[in-house]
């Protein structure tokens, strides 16, 4: 986790292991959403901060789709390992997710519903096999009323790779970079 604090933090689910890409499963080392974290990251120098659930999920896709329809059926929202103390230091927070279920995996949920957002400017970023967003603006957008939800990126799964500059032109666009 970087230590640098600029008023900006970069937070983030990803899974390793099998994922989905152009209708088919394969093994990953890196998720796509923490290739996106870690390029975010690079472009304005925030605090990177992975969510890492204290049940893991399992490494193979079909059973992490198993429990990923569970949890949203059931609103559980799973424990993260090592949770910030607070997030009132930071002004400016990206928020990145793959879309399960249409919309941010319950463990973001949960980080969702242990800070207050009041006045925070967030940044969702998304990773996805051809969903975009779903309906994750909006339930943002409903679990943090008080945060501004500022315009959010969408990168397929399979670009991520070669989506450097579009990742790295959002967030200068998003906090006015270019312009200072």
């Amino acid at each position: 986790m970087s230590t640098t604090n600029n008023g900006i933090l970069i937070v983030f689910f990803s899974h390793r292991g099998e994922n989905y890409f152009d209708g088919k499963i394969r093994k990953i080392e890196e998720g796509n959403t923490e290739i996106v974290a870690k390029i975010v990251q690079s472009s304005c120098s925030g605090v990177i901060y992975e969510l890492i659930p204290v049940n893991p999920y399992p490494e193979t896709y079909n059973e992490t789709v198993k429990r990923s329809i569970e949890e949203k059926k059931t609103n559980f929202h799973p424990a993260f390992r090592r949770p910030l103390l607070t997030i009132d230091n930071y002004q400016h927070i990206f928020i990145g997710f793959p879309c399960w279920c249409g919309t941010y995996p319950q463990i973001v949920a949960s980080f969702l519903s242990y800070y207050d957002f009041s006045n925070k400017n967030v940044y969702p970023f998304i990773t996805h096999e051809g969903s975009q967003f779903g309906r994750s603006i909006i339930d943002l957008e409903l679990a943090i009323p008080t945060a501004k939800i500022h315009q959010g990126l969408a990168i397929k799964g399979t670009d991520v790779l070669k989506s450097t500059n579009k990742i790295k032109n959002w967030v200068h666009s998003s906090l006015n970079l270019d312009n200072k």
